[in-house]
């Protein structure tokens, strides 16, 4: 019979350890609610999200500077290039010569 009582202290206290973890669980877990919701709070945390949000924002004109760069980059190109296709190198050297040309003959009526 006592075996039977005995059984029954040990359940009992086995039962009343497994329901003191739980209760230490629950409290550590309402503790580390409290303390994140306080962390979220700080000036701190607020801060780096602001310090996330201006880097973000500074990748974004990187990205559209390069973006820019690079479309300048090729209107350029294409202004050198239409220069020599519209011939106005010829038509500058052409007046060159004129003018030269033109100062010759002023100088040999002079």
């Amino acid at each position: 019979m006592w075996f039977f009582w005995t059984l029954i202290a040990l359940s009992t206290a086995g039962a009343l350890l497994a329901l003191i973890g739980i209760v230490q669980t629950l409290a550590a877990g309402i503790r580390l609610k409290r303390r994140l919701t306080a962390l979220r709070e700080s000036p701190f945390v607020t801060k780096l999200e602001s310090l996330q949000i201006q880097v973000d924002r500074l990748a974004r004109s990187t990205a559209d500077a390069q973006e820019l760069a690079q479309r300048l980059n090729v209107a350029v190109e294409s202004m050198r290039t239409s220069v020599g296709i519209s011939g106005f190198d010829s038509v500058r050297q052409s007046w060159q010569s004129c003018a030269v040309e033109l100062r010759a003959m002023v100088e040999e009526l002079s």
